[in-house]
């Protein structure tokens, strides 16, 4: 295991080297967008493009992708679906895109606009807060959060030119006005660089979960990239790195959060990733952000307090079968040496992106399972997601910055997505089981087994309108939590 970290290690200072640009070959063109979030309906379906294999060129930076590299999928896979089974499914994907963004994002045309408002209810009941810092955990009763429902005003708008792109998306709300997401970001060449206020997805979620939004900058390759020399023979590279300054009431010493993350393609159907992540320095470290610590830690040495490092490798393989199928993984490991093995952090899955009997409807199979820390005579493998130095713990706001389970523990999931061209319905949802152990950060108030799941029902009556439902529930011995919201979008 320190080989392959070793080697990673190497693998993200080759991929910086090519983000200089110095002596490299890019695959195609491109030109700057703005990002569609993971959860994005048109996110998801160039994913399962790919994994149909209708397009070999979708290989985005991070979990959130470009809005031309979408568009660029969904037309490949649309025209190589032509006369076969998912010709209806692609065919629907694009004249949705068409209805709600506006077409394609070509670089021809020199700015390209677009926007949406609506409006709905939102509610929660019995939603959970995560914990803070390390061991032993406080042993008062369930956290009530009174529930409420609540109306909601949301808008977003976007544009997009060869060289710049922004995009801004408020919500009126009872309690005031919030900014769901903003970024703005320019490219010159293969470089992208941005300033945003959204989450950072890296894999599955390990290292970095997109579900909580911060204010960053971000560094990445607009598009991958060949490397010089016989470096080149290793395949297709991406890079992305950010920083930012968590500044929530949760963390009132205001610590940075930095991570970075390698992909490279060394043959059409597999993918490889190293990702990284610290949250480092803070108003109140005892350990100085000197240039030699920062150094170290970006290079995976431990500095005194300095940081709380956490690192994962993934994979995901589209195996050469019949049926189509990709297998995926993630790997990874919490602050200290030998964590990989002694108190891993995995998630395996396996996902059939069209049954061959329904080709509408793609499923798959989830399991996660972060292990409980360790003391031994020559070290301590810490908690997941916890250290004593910064006690907000890898949580935004009351939204976790890594894995939805909130680490040790177990989670398996089943999940499943249907898109039905003819009533304009999309469908999919999540059910999971999981088992919070005592190091979680819900514990004790969430401690134990529970059985939940997400919904979400879209429905497009007309052409750029769309009627959405959203829910949430996770039930527990003792305790329920539940969450859910509908809306009505108009597209322009």
């Amino acid at each position: 295991m320190r080989i392959l970290v070793r080697a990673g290690r190497a693998f993200l200072a080759a991929a910086a080297i090519s983000l200089a640009g110095v002596g490299l070959q890019a695959q195609t063109e491109g030109e700057t967008s703005h990002l569609l979030p993971s959860d994005h309906w048109a996110v998801e379906a160039a994913e399962t493009i790919h994994a149909l294999g209708l397009t070999d060129d979708y290989f985005p930076t991070t979990n959130a992708v470009p809005a031309a590299t979408v568009a660029r999928a969904l037309r490949e896979g649309a025209i190589a679906a032509e006369g076969g089974a998912m010709a209806d499914v692609t065919g629907a994907w694009l004249r949705r895109w068409a209805e709600e963004l506006g077409g394609s994002i070509v670089p021809e045309r020199r700015v390209v606009l677009g926007g949406s408002a609506g409006g709905g209810l939102s509610g929660h009941r019995g939603t959970a807060r995560p914990g803070r810092n390390l061991l032993p955990l406080p042993e008062d009763g369930p956290v009530r959060i009174p529930a409420a429902v609540d109306p909601q005003l949301f808008g977003s708008g976007w544009g997009a030119s060869r060289h710049v792109a922004a995009q801004v998306r408020p919500a009126i709300e009872p309690n005031g006005i919030r900014l769901e997401r903003a970024e703005i970001t320019g490219g010159v060449g293969i470089v992208r660089a941005s300033l945003a206020r959204t989450g950072v997805g890296y894999a599955r979620g390990i290292v970095a979960s997109p579900a909580a939004p911060f204010d960053h900058a971000a560094l990445s390759l607009a598009r991958p990239v060949l490397l010089p020399g016989f470096l080149g023979a290793v395949g297709p590279v991406t890079f992305h790195t950010f920083g930012g300054v968590l500044g929530d009431e949760r963390h009132g010493d205001r610590p940075w959060l930095w991570g970075a993350r390698g992909a490279v393609r060394p043959h059409p159907r597999l993918t490889v990733a190293v990702n990284r992540a610290a949250m480092l320095a803070g108003q109140e470290n005892p350990t100085p952000a000197s240039a030699a610590n920062l150094l170290n830690t970006l290079i995976g040495r431990h500095v005194g307090d300095l940081a709380d490092q956490i690192v994962s490798v993934d994979a995901r393989w589209r195996l050469p079968v019949p049926a189509p199928a990709t297998l995926y993984m993630e790997w990874g490991a919490e602050d200290s040496a030998g964590s990989f093995y002694n108190v891993p952090g995995m998630v395996f899955g396996l996902l059939i992106p069209a049954l061959p009997a329904l080709p509408e409807l793609s499923v798959g199979a989830e399991h996660a399972y972060f292990g409980h820390s360790r003391v031994t005579p020559d070290r301590i493998n810490p908690p997941w997601y916890r250290h004593r130095q910064f006690t907000g713990g890898w949580v935004v706001g009351e939204r976790m910055l890594g894995h939805p389970l909130g680490g040790n523990g177990a989670e398996t999931a089943v999940y499943g997505r249907l898109t039905e061209p003819l009533t304009r319905i999309d469908v999919k949802g999540r059910a999971f089981l999981r088992d919070r152990r005592p190091e979680n950060l819900f514990s004790p108030q969430r401690a134990g087994r529970s059985i939940g799941g997400t919904t979400t029902v879209a429905w497009r009556p007309a052409s750029g309108a769309t009627l959405r439902l959203d829910l949430s529930a996770d039930l527990g011995s003792g305790w329920r939590e539940g969450a859910g919201r509908a809306a009505f979008e108009l597209h322009f």
